[in-house]
């Protein structure tokens, strides 16, 4: 059961998400093409790790990961970047539609109440959707912020436990109402956007990189998405930048 190493707490300055769709192509004698995949499609990453960074321990912690993968099949796990310009989403956090707020002490979950009843507290705007179809499927959501931007394409929305992606980008009215096409259908119900995810990625290069005598600098590596169905007991996570 191979290891799968929790990324470190670095800073990044660039990165790059696609996917690598393996097709084969050929071509009969009549001239018709005929296509095919025998292997699963894959995230591809790149990534620019700051040598210094914000807290300026970044080469030192990719050098500990190197230290811990020595020997083993190289896997991480990693949280997945947006594929847009931050700045994009006019001051908006990547995260949207209401978010339940949890308390805790020492350590574990308190329960608020009020006069004997339970109270759940919450962060941000609801999000409702009324689920359309027109050529794609789409939401009718009321809840976005007036007169912004609403969604941008292959942002992830979810309702209930179901996730489906972003077709085009969306603005909202003045009345905070927007419709979200969408690549694959959801049904009605309250919205979330931008739920974080992560996914595990073999590490195809091990970069080096030079300390100058003064300023940043960076390490470059190259991912490629890796999936526990492929190995038969799965995989074993292990997270060694924080405590237990």
């Amino acid at each position: 059961m191979p290891e799968v190493f929790a990324w470190p707490p670095v800073f990044m300055t660039g990165h790059e998400r696609t996917q690598d769709r393996p097709v084969q192509r050929s071509e009969g004698l009549s001239g018709a093409v005929s296509l095919s995949q025998s292997e699963p499609t894959r995230r591809l990453v790149s990534a620019d790790i700051a040598g210094i960074g914000k807290t300026r321990d970044g080469a030192a912690y990719v050098e500990a990961l190197k230290m811990l993968l020595d020997g083993k099949p190289p896997f991480v796990r990693m949280t997945l970047l947006p594929r847009f310009w931050f700045q994009a989403l006019e001051g908006q956090g990547f995260r949207r539609g209401a978010v339940d707020t949890n308390f805790l002490a020492a350590g574990a979950d308190v329960d608020l109440t009020a006069n004997g009843v339970g109270l759940n507290l919450t962060t941000g705007s609801r999000i409702d959707g009324v689920a359309g179809h027109d050529g794609w499927p789409y939401l009718d959501c009321t809840g976005f912020a007036p007169n912004k931007v609403a969604v941008l394409p292959t942002e992830r929305v979810t309702v209930g436990d179901v996730t489906a992606t972003v077709l085009r980008t969306a603005h909202a009215d003045s009345g905070g109402n927007a419709r979200v096409y969408l690549m694959t259908a959801l049904a009605d119900g309250e919205v979330q956007i931008g739920i974080e995810e992560t996914a595990v990625f073999e590490i195809l290069n091990f970069p080096r990189a030079k300390q100058p005598l003064s300023g940043n600098y960076s390490y470059g590596f190259e991912l490629r998405e890796a999936f526990a169905s492929e190995y038969a007991d799965g995989f074993t996570e292990v997270n060694p930048w924080v405590s237990t």
